[in-house]
């Protein structure tokens, strides 16, 4: 079995796919009311268009419309929060587990208030700690479920 490097980007991505698996979806409800009122206007004021303006309006709307995201990674998700949950509080009075729960559930308001606390170069050397910890419990979970089980035949000592 190969073994995983490091990378800090990679692991930034996994913990966007956590959130957006586990996190809270932060949207505000609008009425059915509201929606038929917006469905109807805009179909009113399409109505009146001619080919030429719909087609103009059409590649106006594709040119603001964010990139597809490709689809949440369950299984991933589930690993980091498995891990996540066992994860002490502080390792080398480091607190890991805030930092990584801040990074991947954190609003930009709560990381300023951590870097107001610890300072830029702290806080980069915590997030780097935090992550590369996470990272090794992660990769050893991760052989930990994949490892044949000792009763399965392929374990056969002879």
């Amino acid at each position: 079995m190969e073994e995983k490097k490091y990378n800090r980007g990679d692991m930034l991505y996994r913990l966007s796919n956590w959130r957006r698996v586990y996190g809270d979806r932060r949207r505000q409800g609008v009425s059915i009311t509201e929606i038929c009122c917006r469905y109807a206007r805009a179909n009113i004021k399409r109505r009146r268009e001619t080919p030429e303006e719909r087609e103009e309006r059409e590649r106006e709307e594709l040119q603001y419309r964010e990139p597809v995201l490709p689809p949440p990674d369950f299984r991933d998700a589930n690993i980091l929060q498995s891990v996540w949950m066992w994860l002490p509080e502080k390792i080398n009075e480091v607190p890991v587990k805030s930092i990584v729960k801040l990074l991947a559930f954190g609003t930009w308001k709560e990381y300023r208030n951590h870097l107001r606390s610890l300072g830029a170069k702290r806080m980069d050397r915590f997030i780097d700690f935090s992550l590369r910890v996470f990272f090794e419990r992660i990769c050893r979970y991760e052989q930990k479920i994949n490892s044949p089980v000792a009763n399965d035949d392929s374990f056969k000592v002879e």
